[in-house]
């Protein structure tokens, strides 16, 4: 009391004596959360180590919404200490960061992307999605990429009935002389 008559209620809180106390009947938990206890648990630690502290991560996401919570950089790290390296490159968090510094049309081929956009798709509009036909042609010759499906469906996209019959004739053709 006596060494605590000068002090200030700050200072007070953080007095050996006072945070004993105050804790004497708080459970463990309670204690781990206490503004004290984290600010004496912190002291020696560095400033990577404090923002992945639970107290730390707690308080820092008092007022935050549940959208900003899951991007928070310790909520990654902690949702994703249980996954597998496939699992984190498809976590929301990740792709995002991933994704950051790359083009609007690097973005559209990123796997993550592609297979949350297929998602809701059916078999026949996957066939049909530009990064699939991409990816799909990947390992084709010229030749072979002008007669998959999803490339003559594109090419006869602007044409005419009349061209379209000459375009089958011409991949009938093309077909039968591959025979």
């Amino acid at each position: 009391m006596l060494d605590m008559a000068n002090m200030t209620k700050t200072d007070i809180t953080m007095h050996l004596s006072y945070i004993t106390l105050d804790m004497a009947n708080m459970t463990k938990t309670d204690i781990t959360m206490h503004l004290s206890y984290i600010t004496l648990d912190m002291a020696n630690m560095t400033k990577t180590d404090i923002t992945v502290h639970p107290s730390y991560i707690m308080l820092d996401m008092a007022n935050m919404t549940k959208t900003d919570i899951t991007m928070h950089q310790s909520y990654i790290t902690l949702d994703m200490a249980n996954m597998t390296k496939a699992d984190i490159t498809m976590h929301l968090s990740y792709i995002m960061l991933d994704m950051a510094n790359m083009t609007k049309e690097d973005i559209t081929m990123h796997p993550s992307y592609i297979m949350l956009d297929m998602a809701n798709m059916t078999k026949t509009d996957i066939t049909m999605h530009l990064s699939y036909i991409t990816l799909d042609m990947a390992n084709m010759t010229k030749t072979d990429i002008t007669m998959h499906l999803s490339y003559i469906m594109l090419d006869m996209a602007n044409m005419t009935k009349t061209d379209i019959t000459m375009q089958c004739t011409h991949h009938i053709s093309c077909w039968i002389w591959q025979i």
